[in-house]
């Protein structure tokens, strides 16, 4: 029987970072480890982790609009939109290099957008994604 080849982030960069440090912190541990995961199975989570480090925009940023295409408020561990959120306030330098999926992120948000108020019981929350929006389109 053949064993399943994984595609991880480390195999698509060719950048094997090695071994968790000993003083990381959570996040740290978090993100290497996601670094060797199967990207067919990182969820909303992992990408929200990833993405909000600015990590792996090139292979992340595509398989987040995927999934914002499906689910405007994905959410990952913390609240509805929460991925919305860090794919909007990924590196500018980012989406600047890459207008195409700039542009399909805002024709999807622009659809999806007057549902926002709808999902949200806090009004920080709610602030903090259209600040983000806001920027993004600039």
């Amino acid at each position: 029987m053949k064993q399943k080849k994984t595609d991880t982030l480390e195999k698509r960069e060719c950048n094997n970072w090695g071994p968790i440090p000993a003083d990381a912190t959570s996040l740290m541990e978090k993100v290497y480890t996601l670094r060797k995961k199967d990207l067919g199975d990182f969820t909303v989570e992992d990408l929200r982790i990833t993405i909000g480090q600015n990590l792996s925009l090139e292979i992340l940023i595509p398989r987040a609009i995927d999934q914002l295409r499906i689910d405007l408020f994905a959410s990952g561990n913390f609240y509805e939109g929460d991925l919305l959120q860090n794919v909007l306030r990924a590196d500018p330098k980012y989406w600047k290099t890459h207008p195409a999926e700039k542009a399909e992120l805002l024709d999807i948000c622009t659809q999806q957008m007057q549902k926002l108020p709808e999902y949200y019981d806090s009004d920080s929350i709610l602030r903090g994604i259209l600040e983000a929006y806001e920027g993004f389109k600039l």
